[in-house]
């Protein structure tokens, strides 16, 4: 028998899927007349969005976290990441680099003289939770450098600026694991993590998800 507090999580990600189904299925047919490159399949992608006059394409695959519906069983998933519109094609922009963690990106925007990057990977509690990191590119997507990462909840929204981002980043996690500090070698640790439940144990701790995942030029 659910607790009423059990029952409204489970409700709360029935209604996510079935959002994120319709969102998918509404998309997987809006680019008529687009050539993609031949390694995307059209059901790839999540949705178009627009970015100082320029139209960019996010490019996903399915996961424990994300269904795709439009993809066909046993489809060999060789890109995601973001592709930007130019002329009457599709051409990459950037590629995330999946190393354990099946990442997904989630929004692309541009800020001060920065593009800013989120992609969020299935390393969650399985209700469609994961690792979300943020990256920047300083010189227009040549290059991009992990500046923040945090636990995603399924009902967080999504990250649209940089506030946002750090805001996300001092959030922690849903187990009492405090927020995390990027080490001088570039990776993160928790900064204030509860060690053990049963003692209120806390102290530091590696969040090794952090960097599962880069952002890469094509």
């Amino acid at each position: 028998m659910l607790t009423t507090s059990e029952y409204q999580y489970a409700m709360a990600d029935v209604r996510k899927s079935v959002r994120e189904y319709r969102e998918n299925l509404a998309t997987a047919n809006t680019f008529p007349g687009l050539a993609l490159p031949a390694n995307i399949h059209r059901g790839q992608i999540i949705k178009r969005i627009r970015v100082q006059g320029k139209i960019y394409a996010l490019v996903g695959q399915t996961n424990m976290n994300l269904y795709l519906s439009g993809i066909p069983k046993n489809y060999p998933i060789e890109f995601t990441g973001v592709l930007i519109k130019e002329k009457k094609k599709w051409v990459p922009f950037a590629e995330i680099s999946n190393t354990d963690a099946t990442n997904n990106p989630l929004h692309l925007w541009h800020e001060g003289k920065n593009f800013f990057f989120t992609i969020v990977d299935s390393h969650g509690g399985g209700s469609g939770e994961g690792y979300a990191k943020l990256f920047r590119s300083q010189n227009k997507g040549e290059s991009w450098e992990l500046m923040n990462c945090w636990y995603d909840l399924s009902d967080d929204p999504k990250v649209r600026s940089l506030k946002n981002a750090i805001n996300a980043q001092e959030i922690g996690d849903p187990w009492g694991n405090g927020a995390m500090d990027k080490k001088p070698d570039g990776t993160f640790e928790y900064r204030n993590v509860l060690l053990d439940k049963g003692l209120g144990t806390y102290g530091k701790s590696d969040a090794p998800s952090c960097n599962d995942g880069q952002v890469i030029k094509p």
